[in-house]
C-alpha cells in the first residue's frame, strides 16, 4: 500500500461539488460589490478571491479587503460568507 502519502487534495468547487456561480455573483452584487465580474468569472478568480483561495490572506483579511472593494464598512462577515 502507499505508506508515503501524507496529503490528499480535493478540488471541491465545480469538480466534486456543483457550484451555482451566477447565484454567488448575484449575491455579491446584492451586498455591494457591483464589479464582481472583475474578480470572478467562469474559469478564474483574481485579486482578493484568488489570494484567499491560495491561502495568501486569511479570512479576516479577505473580509476587510472585500469591504474596501465594495466601499462599505457595514457589510458583515456573515453576509460575505453567504455570498
Amino acid at each position: 500500500m502507499y505508506t508515503n502519502i501524507k496529503n490528499l487534495l480535493f478540488d471541491f468547487g465545480g469538480v466534486i461539488a456543483s457550484l451555482d456561480k451566477q447565484r454567488a455573483i448575484n449575491r455579491f452584487k446584492e451586498i455591494g460589490l457591483e464589479n464582481i465580474e472583475d474578480y470572478l468569472n467562469e474559469y478564474r478568480q483574481s485579486g482578493i478571491f484568488l489570494e484567499y483561495e491560495e491561502g495568501k490572506i486569511n479570512a479576516s483579511e479577505f473580509y476587510d479587503a472585500f469591504r474596501k472593494l465594495a466601499e462599505n464598512d457595514d457589510i458583515s462577515d456573515s453576509d460575505i460568507d453567504s455570498a
